[in-house]
């Protein structure tokens, strides 16, 4: 089974753990939810909290058994 997490950073300093989730979609309509003004980067996975990139967002997948 597949979950996805989402975690936050503010620019070189370590992750913090928001929440897990069902589907990737889920993750980040939750992520727009608390963030509404995120952008997406180059990477699939991580996106800025705002246009001045103040924090890093990510959502990781991860196989659970």
């Amino acid at each position: 089974m597949k979950v996805y997490a989402t975690t936050m950073a503010e620019p070189f300093k370590s992750e913090v753990f928001m929440d897990v989730y069902s589907s990737r979609k889920a993750a980040e309509k939750a992520l727009r939810g608390d963030f509404p003004y995120m952008r997406k980067t180059d990477d699939p996975d991580c996106f800025t909290s705002d246009n001045r990139k103040t924090l890093l967002l990510f959502i990781h997948e991860k196989e659970v058994l």
